[in-house]
């Protein structure tokens, strides 16, 4: 191949003399493709080994091109070559390979060729929003929007630039109409694909069950959407045989009647997704038949033409609009940042992501940077290599059974070395290492729960407790260090010996005579590779200085008996976010009714990162277009104690229960705590008076079951946290009340929550005016939103917590509303004049 077509004479000098200062050994280049794709700007990334090529290529970028030469003058790419080609071909970039004196080329993979955009036109955007196109006409009642029309064109400007956009929508604007729109028409013009990511179910249905087929039929583009689904919400064909035919020997836990339920599903389904079972299976039955992403035979697999998941993909990859929830979108981020476009990844390559529901973001961010491991899952990946109580059970017995029944194609030694390493060292060093497992992690949530401090519980919320310097200063700690670094010898040697037992079967099983091992030596090495992520995640949390992190306790249910979780969060997301997300992607629209305080960005901008982006940075910030002093009481009970007082929980559940008859049921009663909830719940619950009405408690029911229920019943009550403070859509007659309960403050001693706090005040911060204040008021604003969501809704909005008319940061809530009216009046003139609003009557208080 013509070498000057790809090198100039210049380059290729310069990749002979260094190939020359390195004896003759490998070196790894990076360049830059000039107009002409020809490479240019070549610089040296590594010398020695193509295998260290992994560990860097995640810098590569579209247009770069790697080069490496093969001292053997034999330019067919490697398997090693073969595989960097192809994450780094998913990005843009391309690859070559040269022999050592720079005279004959083999291009893998060319470089990308920036092809010209076809740009949005924002007169065609506005248009499409007109009351005579086709859109609008489609819509009974359409009403032109000025506040959609900005936003839309917004968005075609974050398109058209390469920017990130901001965009606060209140309630009624029409948010997902004005970013989809643009977006298909850039998706389509552009032949690129747009992510749309939400933080619901309820928005993710609205999507691709009513916004966007609807768009489907209106739009002159004739365009494709894809939900897409994470992988272990599809079987596994193969792993359902699996379990058929050799189930009693893999799995010491049987649910006999539910498997069974479960292959019958998998041989009718059309779709493989676990949404599209009548019975919701327990997790320990599910994860049998699974599809799990490093135990997939992808090609080789004889179910691959007829597997649900990569149907799915398929699918995904034929269209340009693909929905998903924030969840997946950052576990898709994860594996495309650390090694480019792998086959793991859930979704097909993207440059556009929008970002709906975007005041979710920091706890999505901070869950996905950080590091997690649970008792439950490190004992249940034990439990796949050998049962816990019989150990004729399990992956390691299987194949130790397999090679017996073949014993006749196998040479003595290797049955020999099998038969030590499975029986004599690793089924027994699987029992000491599990019984280290479960002793370490308990004592570890007993010590950091048990431990006082001046006589108080420290840094306890709930079941989470946080790893202090008070914590690991104390007697216990050092025993405890001593347990971990005991269990991390023991797993080390364990998983030296599975690594010894993957290579020795790999080098054997190698033709045809032993295919049937195939899928379990898959198995194998997936499971030897998880066990070495929980080594490193063990040894970061037991000996690693994390600065600017905290680690934490979490625990449900009683302490001896519950999943222990061990956890690593970032105590800021911002840089994390700019690195994996605002620096790698084209445009990211982040939009929410509330992403604002006091009508300013400044909060939102500071904890994601996006005041470091100020240079391609655009802020769009539109109110609600809803009457809420016509549509909405807004009242405060003026003579109610504070929520500390011991009287608190009496006195609010006497104007709860008058407000719950004055709107007919027909309410959400919202809580920041599971305590006051279940207290009044159970008091409200049993009064004479209110004995008509369907009182219902998060928890008891799946939300969204409990969210059907409540708009099939006219007489129904929800009593909720966290969960129904956000995402849940009820409009019309079913929904006339919604009670806040307290102002919603993040618990001061959440593990979180308090090592942010701290570190704002070591920096001469405020806290609580610059973190717990404003992350309030954007969930009040949440829950304020409960009510109203069209333009004929009415109703009432009680908050019981008069800290808002008290103190003097109150004002940082009210402020944060609509324009209306917020009557404080004590509470028996304000239920009279809840009363007025909803027989219609004129109101007067103030």
């Amino acid at each position: 191949m013509n070498i000057e077509k790809h090198i100039s004479p210049d380059s290729a000098a310069f990749l002979k003399r260094e190939i020359e200062e390195a004896c003759g050994r490998e070196v790894l280049f990076i360049g830059s493709a000039d107009e002409n794709t020809a490479v240019s700007d070549i610089r040296v990334l590594a010398r020695g080994n193509i295998t260290s090529a992994p560990a860097i290529i995640k810098d590569v970028k579209s247009g770069d091109i790697l080069i490496h030469n093969h001292p053997s003058g034999l330019l067919s790419p490697s398997e090693a070559d073969i595989n960097i080609a192809s994450l780094i071909g998913g990005l843009g970039a391309g690859f070559f390979i040269v022999n050592n004196d720079v005279d004959r080329i083999y291009v893998v993979v060319p470089p990308f060729k920036e092809e010209k955009v076809e740009l949005l036109d924002y007169e065609d955007i506005i248009s499409r929003f007109m009351p005579d196109s086709e859109i609008p006409k489609a819509l009974r009642g359409y009403e032109k929007r000025d506040e959609q029309l900005t936003m839309a064109a917004g968005i075609a400007d974050g398109f058209n630039n390469n920017k990130i956009v901001l965009a606060e929508a209140g309630t009624g604007v029409g948010k997902s109409m004005a970013y989809l729109v643009p977006s298909i028409i850039w998706a389509v013009n552009n032949g690129e694909r747009v992510v749309v990511s939400t933080n619901t179910i309820n928005l993710q249905e609205q999507l691709i069950h009513k916004d966007i087929p609807f768009l489907q039929k209106n739009m002159k583009e004739e365009f494709k959407a894809a939900l897409i689904k994470g992988r272990g919400n599809y079987v596994c064909k193969r792993k359902s045989r699996v379990l058929q035919a050799e189930g009693a020997y893999l799995f010491e836990d049987s649910n006999k009647i539910e498997e069974a339920a479960l292959i019958d599903w998998i041989a009718n389904t059309k779709d493989g997704s676990r949404s599209d079972l009548n019975f919701i299976p327990k997790e320990a039955s599910w994860e049998k038949v699974a599809s799990e992403a490093d135990v997939c035979m992808r090609a080789k697999c004889f179910f691959y033409n007829d597997c649900f998941f990569y149907r799915a993909r398929r699918e995904a990859a034929a269209a340009c609009i693909l929905v998903a929830n924030h969840h997946l979108l950052f576990a898709d981020l994860a594996v495309k940042n650390e090694m480019g476009i792998d086959d793991g990844g859930v979704m097909p390559p993207y440059q556009r992501i929008i970002l709906d529901e975007a005041h979710n973001i920091e706890n999505i961010a901070t869950e996905y940077f950080g590091g997690s491991i649970s008792k439950r899952g490190i004992m249940q990946l034990l439990g796949r290599f050998v049962g816990r109580k019989d150990k004729k059970k399990g992956l390691l017995p299987y194949i130790y059974t397999k090679i017996i029944v073949k014993r006749n194609v196998f040479p003595d030694l290797f049955i020999s070395s099998m038969e030590d390493i499975i029986l004599r060292r690793v089924i027994p060093s699987i029992g000491t290492v599990s019984s280290q497992i479960v002793e370490l992690f308990d004592f570890t949530a007993y010590l950091v729960l048990d431990i006082k401090e001046d006589d108080t519980a420290v840094h306890e919320s709930g079941r989470k407790a946080r790893i202090t310097g008070y914590v690991e200063n104390s007697p216990g700690w050092a025993e405890i260090k001593q347990k971990s670094k005991s269990l991390v010898n023991d797993i080390k040697g364990l998983h030296r010996y599975l690594q010894k037992m993957v290579k020795e079967l790999s080098d054997m099983c190698d033709g045809d005579d032993y295919n049937d091992l195939q899928p379990s030596l898959i198995s194998l090495k997936a499971y030897t590779k998880r066990l070495e992520r929980f080594i490193d995640t063990l040894k970061t949390f037991y000996f690693q200085n994390m600065e600017g992190a905290v680690k934490w306790v979490d625990l449900t249910g009683s302490a001896k008996n519950s999943p222990v979780r061990l956890k690593i969060s970032p105590l800021s997301v911002a840089e994390a976010m700019n690195r994996n997300v605002f620096d790698l992607y084209k445009t990211v629209i982040l939009t929410s009714a509330t992403l604002s305080v006091s009508g300013k960005f400044n909060f939102i901008k500071e904890r994601i990162g996006l005041d470091m982006t100020e240079d391609k940075l655009s802020e769009i910030l539109l109110e609600s277009p809803f009457d809420y002093e016509r549509q909405a009481f807004i009242g405060v009970p003026s003579d109610l104690p504070p929520p500390g007082s011991g009287k608190f929980s009496l006195e609010i559940s006497k104007i709860i229960r008058e407000s719950l008859l004055a709107s007919d049921g027909r309410a959400f009663v919202l809580f920041t705590s599971y305590k006051l909830l279940n207290e009044l719940y159970m008091k409200l619950k049993n009064d004479i008076l209110l004995s008509d009405y369907n009182m219902m408690r998060q928890g008891d029911l799946p939300r969204h079951e409990l969210v059907k229920r409540f708009r099939k019943d006219e007489k129904s009550i929800i009593f909720g946290t966290d969960s129904f403070w956000e995402g849940v859509d009820v409009s019309g007659d079913a929904l006339m009340n919604v009670i806040i309960t307290k102002l919603p403050f993040s618990p001061p001693d959440d593990p979180v929550v308090e090592a942010r706090t701290e570190l704002i005040e070591k920096e001469g911060g405020s806290a609580f005016m610059h973190y717990l204040l404003p992350g309030a008021v954007l969930k009040f604003r949440q829950g304020f939103g409960r009510l109203i969501r069209n333009k004929t809704d009415r109703g009432s909005i009680l908050i019981l917590d008069t800290r808002i008319i008290k103190k003097g940061y109150g004002r940082a809530f009210i402020n944060s509303l609509p324009k209306c009216r917020v009557n404080k009046i004590p509470g028996p003139d304000l239920v009279c004049e809840m009363k007025a609003f909803f027989e219609g009557r004129e109101t007067s208080a103030e």
